[in-house]
């Protein structure tokens, strides 16, 4: 029985090159998904109430003073 042929591979160079193309082509073929639809909606809708933030914890200065303290117990400095 012969021992089996390794083919040589292409050197480190030029096989990351091969890899890049390869996504780069496929990123940019690619059709935006229903999940990146959903996504963006999301990224859309609280960009739209980050401008307001400010007021709402001015508003429930309690609750967010309560989260702090609450984070700061459950975090190790």
């Amino acid at each position: 029985m012969e021992p089996a042929r390794v083919s040589k591979l292409p050197s480190a160079p030029a096989l990351l090159d091969l890899v890049s193309t390869e996504a780069d082509y496929l990123f940019q073929t690619r059709s935006q998904s229903p999940t990146d639809t959903r996504k963006q909606a999301t990224r859309d809708h609280f960009d739209a109430w980050a401008a307001s933030r400010m007021e709402w914890e001015q508003k429930a200065r309690a609750y967010y003073d309560d989260q702090v303290r609450y984070i700061k117990f459950l975090v190790p400095k």
